[in-house]
């Protein structure tokens, strides 16, 4: 009994010796493939040039790209209130989307990039509106007499 105790004993020790060096060996062909793609993408990024995308004094910020990078929506105070503009990653083509007396601001992409969500008080409170990214039907998501506000990234049609 006890040579089959120890018998038993060596198998699994070997057997886990055995799974280790195949589990070692896979980490560190997984390891030297992360290391070789990390330069790759550290020299596509490039953070050495800031540039200045807006000209406006009053220029209020709170940039978020698309989610195909192609276009950002950014708040803005330039026309004498907070309105929601879109523009062109390199920052032409901008365009104010709202142009609304009231506040509008915490602009965010859908999922899909085809609508934006922000935050108005057009209604005499603050709320949750949502419209399509050429500025048009805009719609009160939340219509509630309390504040609504700071909405994010959402997902439609799932």
């Amino acid at each position: 009994m006890k040579k089959y105790l120890i018998l038993l004993l060596v198998i699994a020790f070997a057997t886990s010796l055995l799974f280790m060096g195949v589990t070692c060996d896979k980490a560190a062909r997984a390891e030297e493939v992360v290391e070789e793609e990390i330069p790759t993408i550290k020299e596509e990024m490039s953070f050495e040039k800031e540039v200045r995308l807006t000209s406006s004094p009053d220029d209020g910020g709170f940039p978020y790209f698309s989610p195909d990078g192609k276009m950002i929506v950014f708040v803005s105070g330039r026309d004498g209130n907070g309105e929601i503009y879109i523009m062109n990653a390199d920052g032409s083509g901008q365009i104010n989307l709202t142009n609304n007396p009231a506040d509008d601001f915490n602009a965010s992409w859908s999922s899909d990039g085809k609508t934006i969500v922000f935050t108005s008080d057009r209604d005499g409170n603050y709320n949750i509106y949502i419209m399509n990214i050429d500025g048009s039907d805009q719609v009160n998501l939340t219509n509630d007499p309390s504040w609504d506000g700071n909405p994010s990234i959402f997902i439609l049609g799932h």
